[in-house]
């Protein structure tokens, strides 16, 4: 069984969202977990490496994490790690930048390219079933969002 974490960043009642190459759905930040490393840290490197953002504040260097819940199910051999981050305004303006990539046919493309920042309303428009079906897991992420 496969474990992930992701990387849920909120600010002004929106939550951040990328799109992959060739793909028509988008995605949060997430991520495999490595074998020494919690949840949430991976959470965090999966937020820097797929956005840019820096999910550390500057005083004690610790995440402005919500909540956190996991592991959920996700796909039939994938479970999630549900972490929810408040971003100051200082985060949510960063000029966001995927720097981690994957092959495919010889090529190497980030892993997320275009980013949106959407409502909890609009995660049907652009998320993937799997993925609002494992968000609903999370009964107060709505609430949290807004």
């Amino acid at each position: 069984m496969k474990l992930s974490a992701v990387a849920i960043m909120i600010h002004g009642g929106k939550f951040l969202i990328g799109r992959a190459p060739n793909h028509d759905r988008w995605d949060i930040p997430k991520g495999g977990i490595g074998k020494f490393e919690s949840p949430i840290e991976a959470s965090i490197r999966e937020a820097k490496e797929e956005t840019g953002i820096k999910l550390k504040s500057n005083r004690g260097g610790l995440p402005q994490i919500v909540y956190s819940i996991g592991p959920i199910d996700y796909l039939k051999d994938k479970k999630l790690f549900l972490n929810v981050f408040r971003l100051t305004d200082k985060q949510a303006n960063t000029k966001l930048k995927c720097t981690s990539f994957y092959e495919m046919y010889g090529k190497k493309y980030p892993e997320l390219e275009e980013f949106k920042w959407i409502t909890y309303a609009e995660k049907d428009e652009y998320l993937y079933r799997s993925l609002i079906n494992a968000l609903k897991n999370y009964a107060y992420l709505e609430e949290v969002i807004e």
